[in-house]
Formats: structure tokens, C-alpha cells, sequence
């Protein structure tokens, strides 16, 4: 069953195709599979994670600590030696599904 609304209009898979098996695969101790399936859904996952720890954190301890990074990061994101790595990174994703056929 395809969910992916890229998939379903243009048939090709979209930079995020199989983040939701690569997480369960990397959950259910298959590391491997789980980088082989699509790399940046497990980068994703972890990073969702530990942000919600994050913030979770600051919420007991009562700081702002993921709110200035996120500020900073917004900042940063602005700047061509930052994004066009990032933009880079998800093309090469993107052909990476294309290629697997996700």
C-alpha cells in the first residue's frame, strides 16, 4: 500500500519514502537494514528523539536551553555553507530511493 503522495502522483519515491520502515527496522535491532532502506530516516528518527528529550528536559528543569539552540540553528540555516551540504545530502537521498525503488 503506498501512502506517499509524491509516489502516488509522480510514481517516484520521495526523499522520506521507507523514514518509517528505516526506524522500525533500526527499533527492532536490524541497524543495518535500517540504514540500507533509506539512510536519513534513521538520522531523522534519532533526532526527533533526542529533541523530545530535549525538550522534555528543559520542561522539568525549567530552561530554555532547545529553544535558543533552535533559534541558532534557524540562523545558521540561512547560510550557503550550511544549506546547500543539507540540500546535497537529500538529493543524494532522494536518488538513493529512486534507485532502491522504495
Amino acid at each position: 500500500m503506498v501512502v506517499c503522495p509524491v509516489k502516488l502522483v509522480s510514481g517516484l519515491p520521495c526523499p522520506a519514502c521507507g523514514s518509517t520502515r528505516s526506524i522500525l527496522l533500526a527499533l527492532t535491532g536490524h541497524p543495518l537494514e535500517a540504514l540500507a532502506t533509506n539512510p536519513l530516516g534513521i538520522l531523522s528518527g534519532l533526532a526527533g528523539s533526542l529533541c523530545l528529550a530535549w525538550i522534555v528536559f528543559d520542561l522539568v528543569r525549567n530552561t530554555r536551553s532547545f529553544e535558543r539552540c533552535y533559534h541558532q540553528a534557524e540562523r545558521s540555516i540561512k547560510r550557503k555553507v550550511v544549506y546547500l551540504p543539507l540540500i546535497a545530502l537529500l538529493l543524494a537521498n532522494w536518488c538513493w530511493n529512486i534507485t532502491k525503488d522504495l
